[in-house]
């Protein structure tokens, strides 16, 4: 049972970007669609880095890429770039409570929504509408509580 705990948020976080990305009629729907791989780095890489292997946030990032039409590559840049400020600051963002992480996350996914911006706007080398990606970035950070919430009932019930 171990290893399916251990594999159990990735899983999740896998489902539910393939869930999410079900074809909407309305193209303008994918600004509130929550970039689940952002929360799995987030999340994880903060409290169990075991759980979240640099490789796995890299195919996460390119599975949100290929099933949303980004820039393929791009969310895993920016993924792994997240990674990596954690890896250097970990014990920070550590040291409060989860109603402060919420927010932190919130600001966090804000920040994140305009790099991508920026960095969509200087792949296509015009300025893109910044509102979708304002968006997406709240949404994520809106979702972020619930699946905190569905990630521990599922580890609870399927781990040790």
């Amino acid at each position: 049972m171990g290893s399916l705990a251990n594999a159990s948020p990735a899983l999740v976080t896998i489902f539910l970007i393939l869930f999410m990305r079900v074809p909407f009629e309305d193209s303008d729907a994918g600004m509130f669609i929550p970039i689940f791989s952002l929360i799995f780095t987030y999340y994880f890489r903060l409290h169990f880095p075991q759980y979240a292997r640099l490789w796995l946030i890299f195919l996460m990032g390119l599975l949100e890429d290929f099933l949303g039409g980004g820039y393929l590559g791009l969310t895993s840049l920016i993924l792994l770039l997240v990674s990596a400020l954690f890896e250097r600051r970990r014990n920070i963002f550590l040291q409060s409570s989860f109603l402060t992480e919420i927010f932190i996350f919130t600001f966090f996914s804000l920040a994140i929504s305009v790099v991508y911006w920026m960095l969509a706007s200087f792949i296509m080398a015009d300025f893109l509408p910044g509102l979708p990606f304002f968006f997406q970035g709240l949404m994520t950070a809106l979702v972020f509580p619930v699946y905190v919430f569905l990630i521990g009932r599922i580890n609870k019930r399927v781990s040790i």
